[in-house]
């Protein structure tokens, strides 16, 4: 009879945990996160531009060809008025390209180039597969 009960409390422990595991609305969400920033920084690793500018969202794309336009034609004082790491990113293109080079190339361009040629920055410094709280 002892063995049946230990079995019954087993199973009943099975089932809460899969039961709590089930309410986690969130569990895909961190999962899918994960993997992106697993293949975001795989490809960043590689220097595959192609891959990160599948990864990366539009918007991030759009802000980066926003960003290129700055380094382009940007005014000292609209420069010196960006976020730092956008004021970063406007300073490593001027200083590693030239006009010619950047003259219509947008975000997925821009990702592609800072990928490949090493010189992405701001994602090494967020760890963002550790860090999911805002999914709580």
């Amino acid at each position: 009879m002892k063995a049946t009960s230990g079995l019954c409390l087993f199973a009943w422990m099975v089932f809460v945990l899969m039961a709590m595991a089930a309410c986690d609305e969130h569990v895909q969400d961190r999962a899918d996160i994960r993997k992106a920033t697993s293949d975001l920084l795989a490809a960043y690793e590689s220097g595959d531009g192609t891959a990160a500018a599948k990864l990366v969202t539009q918007e991030s794309l759009d802000h980066y060809g926003t960003l290129v336009k700055v380094a382009l034609d940007g005014k000292p004082e609209q420069v010196r008025a960006l976020p730092p790491l956008d004021k970063f990113e406007v300073l490593n293109l001027r200083a590693r390209c030239n006009r010619k080079q950047l003259i219509g190339v947008g975000g997925i361009a821009y990702q592609k180039l800072s990928t490949e040629q090493g010189w992405w920055s701001g994602f090494e410094a967020y760890d963002l597969t550790s860090d999911l709280t805002g999914l709580q």
